[in-house]
Parts: structure tokens; sequence; C-alpha cells
């Protein structure tokens, strides 16, 4: 906007000084450097046509912009000292004459009237990152993502979720596994705002998750674990979103997979506990279930997915689920009972 503030005017410029511009979130202002349509009409909103000096401002006026919206005229007087608003940011210095018009110093950036600055699902939505946005929102962390932050958010595309092994995505996406589904997008997440020239080979960065992801870079090429960056530094009000080719799994996370148990599958409940017929180490879910289907009077079990809390994965059979009691990292299951045909 230099070509047009320098030009023939005559402007009025309702400038924001230095601490104005750094009263704005960090993360905010970085949006603004790198989205020039966004600045442009945030920087045209304290521009008007015309010379307009201080003693000329009336109370309660209107003052067109170029950037289309108006601003609004405060005037107050206490004490016989006036004070100016503009919106609401105080004039804290007036009268300042240029050659072509004439600036007035306020305490405060404008922003316009029904302009936002995106938050990072925002971003991601408009970045067509479209499953990121569905799984975000199964996963209920939409709200957490659109908070004040900021974070950085490596962003998987459609096609490295759709890469996954066959089924995996269509089972995290079931309100069941949401838990899990929000372990991997906490993964993706990191508390603060890490430009791609900020990241360093052989860095560690702690998730949102709890682990760590490993950066590394060889020549211009960032990759975030063996996930490479393909387009860096898209810019979020409350942060930033560097979008990678594959899905970043966590250290020790099995993803689910489509089941062939046929059970009631209950989440975070525990059967039965130390009442049990029978429990074997190392089993998946469905081979937990298939051992209670082939196993005598077996009508229930509970199978430990938190390898945290039990490495050997075990699965505990039982006669019932009677006594059920809430526990974070397990799964059981109510066997359902076969339909026996009937021939007319």
């Amino acid at each position: 906007l230099d070509d047009t503030l320098s030009g023939k005017g005559p402007f009025t410029v309702f400038a924001p000084g230095n601490a104005a511009f750094k009263a704005l979130p960090a993360s905010e202002l970085a949006y603004l450097l790198h989205d020039n349509a966004t600045l442009t009409k945030v920087l045209e909103y304290h521009v008007a046509s015309g010379s307009v000096l201080s003693s000329a401002l009336k109370n309660g006026e209107k003052i067109k912009t170029l950037q289309g919206a108006d601003v609004n005229v405060t005037i107050t007087k206490k004490n016989n000292v006036t004070s100016i608003m503009i919106d609401d940011a105080t004039v804290t210095t007036a009268d300042v004459n240029a050659t072509n018009g004439v600036i007035h110093i306020i305490n405060q950036v404008l922003i316009p009237p029904n302009l936002s600055v995106p938050n990072i699902p925002a971003v991601a939505k408009a970045s067509g990152l479209k499953t990121l946005v569905s799984a975000v929102t199964a996963a209920k962390l939409d709200s957490n993502l659109s908070g004040k932050g900021p974070f950085t958010v490596f962003a998987p595309t459609d096609d490295a979720f759709n890469n996954l092994p066959k089924g995996v995505l269509a089972e995290l996406l079931k309100p069941e596994n949401m838990k899990d589904l929000a372990e991997i997008l906490k993964y993706h997440a990191v508390a603060g705002e890490v430009a791609a020239a900020d990241l360093k080979n052989g860095q560690r960065i702690k998730t949102l998750e709890g682990q760590d992801v490993n950066v590394t870079i060889s020549g211009s090429t960032i990759s975030i674990d063996k996930a490479k960056v393909t387009k860096a530094d898209v810019y979020a009000g409350n942060g930033i979103v560097h979008v990678i080719d594959a899905v970043m799994l966590p250290p020790g996370f099995t993803p689910p997979t489509a089941s062939t148990c046929k059970a009631t599958i209950l989440d975070s409940q525990d059967c039965n506990k130390n009442h049990n017929i029978l429990s074997k180490p190392k089993m998946t879910q469905d081979g937990c279930c298939a051992l209670c289907a082939s196993t005598k009077n077996c009508k229930a079990w509970t199978w430990n997915k938190a390898i945290k809390a039990d490495p050997d994965q075990t699965c505990y059979l039982h006669v019932d689920c009677k006594a059920r009691t809430k526990e974070e990292g397990v799964v059981s299951g109510t066997m359902t009972e076969a339909i026996t045909p009937v021939i007319v």
C-alpha cells in the first residue's frame, strides 16, 4: 500500500503505534504478516479519503474507510481534556501532518467488522484437508485446536489418511474408537508456534500426545518421523500448519482394525475384575474374543489394549459381565448369542 499512501490523496490515516501491533497475539500478527489479502483489508480499514483534522471530527460520526466499512468516532470531555476514540482505539497523538494528508496515531489495531482471523481447523478446511477436518471433529478436538494456542500442527493430506492399512481409517472414525483417534491426532500437534525455518535436524519435539516426534532435514526436505513436509508454514490466527504426506502413529500404538468379533463392545470397562476363568497374554482384541467363543462357559472377556499399562496385552475370560468397573485402557465384550436357524 506504500504506492497508494504516497499518492496525491489526500488521506486521513489512523495509525497504530508499535505497541498497538505488539499487543496483538503473536500468532495473529504472524498470520496477518503472511496473508497479504487479510493484511490489506486491515490496513485499508485505517485509511479514509480526505484530510480530516481532529478539530473537524464530530462525536458519533461515521467515516468510510478504503476497506469499505465505517469507523466510528467517539469524543468525550473530562476536566477540560478531550478524548477521541476511533472504534475502540484512543487517539494518542493527533494531527501529524503530511504533504498528502494527516495522521492520527492510535493505541490499538482496528479490525474490520465481519473479518475474523481463521483458526487452525478453518485453515485446514480451506487447504482442502477434508479427512483431517472430519477426524478432528470426530475426536472432538475442534474446540481445542480453535483455542488460543498457539499450536503447530503436522497435517496429513487426504491421500495420507487413505494410505493407512485397509479399514483402519473407517475404524478410527467410529465413535467407540474416539480415544484412539484423539491419541493419533494429538501426536500431530505441538504446543507453540514452530515455523519451518526454526526446525533443526535431529530435533525432538514433544507433542500433545506426550511423546516426541523426530525432525530430519536433508537439503530442502523436512521430515517429521517418516512423513515428509509437502507444504510448510500455512499460518492461522492461533498457530501454524505444516502439511505432511503420511499419518504418524505414536510409538507403541496399535491402530484398531475391523472386528470379526460377535460381541457387544464395552470400552473402558472391566468385566468381573479378578474373577477370571482363564487369562492369556500376547493377544489381540479379536483374538481375545475368539478365545472366549471357543472356551466353555465363557460369555464375556476383557482385553488390555493399553500397551503402557500392560505390555503383554493380556486377555481375561469371564462367565458373565454382571460386575463392571470403569477402567481406562481396557476393552471388554459380552458375547452375542447365536441364533438357531428354524427350518420351515
